[in-house]
């Protein structure tokens, strides 16, 4: 799901479609590519992505961009519960206005509330307090992206840490971590294209 996302991004005319940000950008990797040349690049950065998306951990060229824009940490939803619960002060320290990947959350419920949409994040099957509560981002992509997802499905989020409200940890600005490989597509071809001979690699293999 999340690579054919990516690359409707690369194909598509509009911005619109389903799991495209409004704001994506659209110029090509200078300098210009042929067709061949292009298709190649693209596949290779999909699997990069493939790489980054199935830990977050990996080296990649999509762990560089995203880190260079906003310098992420990965924390699964009991961990970061767990730290509020345990000392509300040492968890602001580390996650308040810090960006991370809230990888594994199994959605427990999806609310919309004075146009305020947010996903609240199992913890535990008899947990009732403490639940990491995620704020999504204003944003007509995220909410449509969001419509397709249910209760009781895994997903991971980008977010950014406000605290905690009633003893769980507080999220906003939340995305679907797919989003933001989305924005940071061409900045990803633009890194694999500058690589040293990797120009005469695309020429080569036309």
């Amino acid at each position: 799901m999340k690579k054919t996302l990516l690359l409707s991004c690369i194909l598509a005319a509009s911005a619109s479609l389903i799991g495209c940000s409004e704001d994506t950008p659209k110029a090509p990797p200078k300098p210009a590519m042929s067709v061949v040349q292009e298709s190649i690049l693209n596949s290779l950065v999909l699997s990069d992505w493939d790489t980054f998306s199935s830990n977050y951990e990996s080296e990649s060229f999509f762990k560089e961009a995203i880190r260079q824009k906003y310098n992420f940490t990965v924390v699964a939803p009991r961990v970061i519960s767990n730290a509020y619960k345990n000392n509300e002060l040492a968890a602001d320290k580390k996650y308040k206005g810090k960006f991370m990947i809230i990888k594994g959350c199994l959605i427990d419920d999806i609310d919309k509330t004075l146009d305020q949409v947010s996903v609240t994040c199992r913890i535990g099957r008899w947990e009732i307090v403490g639940n990491p509560f995620l704020v999504m981002r204003e944003n007509k992509a995220t909410e449509e992206n969001l419509a397709n997802v249910n209760k009781g499905e895994t997903h991971d989020f980008f977010c950014k840490g406000d605290g905690t409200l009633l003893g769980g940890p507080v999220l906003r600005e939340c995305r679907f971590v797919y989003e933001v490989g989305n924005e940071t597509f061409d900045d990803v071809k633009n890194m694999v294209f500058s690589r040293p001979g990797y120009a005469e690699e695309l020429k080569k293999a036309e």
